[in-house]
């Protein structure tokens, strides 16, 4: 797969998702092509799977009986919640820079009260 810019890995999930959308995009007319009783079968395993408590479970298994949800149509987080975290992301980016500021004034002002002590001991 190639790669470009600062990229330290993907994992096995992200990798297989890359292949398997670039062999789609190859081959748009191949897909499942599973009888509905199947995909229903399986809907309601894969549901069941997931569910965490007995009211996931029923509500899961309504789902898979109503054959299942519709896909997203863009699966990226609401604009408005994008903008909130790169703003997030740059304010906390810019406080912990203050911090680090004044960390390294207050170092420095210790260092220098010691070097006058020092030098007054003499």
């Amino acid at each position: 797969m190639p790669m470009q810019g600062f990229i330290e890995s993907f994992n096995l999930s992200v990798a297989t998702a890359l292949v398997l959308q670039r062999l789609l995009d190859a081959c748009p007319e191949c897909h499942g092509d599973l009888d509905q009783e199947t995909l229903i079968r399986l809907r309601s395993k894969w549901y069941g799977d997931l569910a965490r408590n007995e009211e996931q479970s029923a509500y899961f298994a309504k789902l898979a009986a109503q054959g299942g949800v519709e896909p997203y149509s863009d699966v990226r987080r609401a604009p408005e919640h994008r903008a909130q975290q790169t703003r997030n992301t740059h304010v906390k980016k810019k406080q912990d820079e203050k911090e680090a500021e004044a960390k390294a004034q207050a170092n420095l002002a210790a260092a220098r009260k010691a070097l006058a002590a020092e030098a007054g001991a003499r």
